[in-house]
């Protein structure tokens, strides 16, 4: 039983571990033509103008 408990553990630490690296490397990459800029400006919206402009922009 406690070999069973230390396995899944050690499974689980690693799963996460491996997802953050995942998520680490995906935001270090560089998006085409999304300025600094942009995601400044981005950030400063509410909930509420942020739905509106993705609303927006899809049609």
């Amino acid at each position: 039983m406690k070999k069973t408990l230390l396995l899944i553990l050690a499974l689980s630490s690693c799963c996460k571990a491996y997802s953050q690296k995942i998520l680490t490397s995906w935001s270090q990459q560089n998006i085409e033509n999304y300025t600094k800029e942009m995601y400044d400006q981005a950030q400063r919206l509410t909930a509420a103008e942020l739905l509106q402009k993705n609303l927006n922009d899809k049609s």
